[in-house]
């Protein structure tokens, strides 16, 4: 139903970007400079209504690829104990091109020091003014990329766990 009320917005949108481009260009003389202006003008007005996603697309991308990387001194964790520092709320924000979003540090400290020895960050960042005006969206994910990222590879994985000889255990709060 999502997808029908989508088709139906890019719709009126299309017709209302068309109109606007025929009554800027209606007192152009020469037909061919009106049609030729029209629709170039038609055709910039057609994505405005996502242009804040499409200029946070890349910036996002580029923030997830630097941040999500795990950072570690793999010659200094082999065969630690550490536990899962936990994330402190409410979460750190930022903003990309007038997208607000939030991330989350994932850290994991030595066990007998409590030096931090492990760390990440998870990103998640909401939609542009459409999704939020349309409202349609329970996230308010963003329409045209993935508003979410996080590292690929996690401590917590057998493999991981595995190739460096970590122990990873819970740490009870003593409320």
């Amino acid at each position: 139903m999502t997808g029908f009320f989508l088709i139906a917005v890019v719709a009126v949108w299309a017709w209302i970007a068309v109109f606007i481009a025929r009554a800027l260009t209606i007192r152009v003389k020469r037909a061919w400079v009106r049609r030729l202006g029209a629709t170039i003008l038609a055709l910039v007005l057609l994505p405005l209504p996502i242009a804040d996603e499409l200029i946070a697309a890349p910036q996002f991308r580029a923030l997830c690829e630097e941040g999500t990387k795990l950072k570690f001194d793999p010659q200094v964790i082999d065969g630690m104990t550490v536990y899962e520092q936990p994330s402190k709320w409410p979460f750190p924000q930022f903003s990309i091109a007038g997208l607000d979003g939030y991330y989350i540090n994932a850290t994991y400290t030595d066990q007998p020091n409590g030096k931090t020895v492990i760390s990440s960050k998870s990103y998640s960042i909401k939609g542009g003014i459409l999704i939020r005006a349309l409202g349609i969206s329970e996230k308010t994910a963003p329409l045209t990329f993935d508003g979410s990222c996080r590292p690929t590879e996690v401590p917590y994985q057998q493999p991981f766990l595995a190739r460096h000889k970590l122990t990873i255990i819970e740490i009870k709060d003593s409320k």
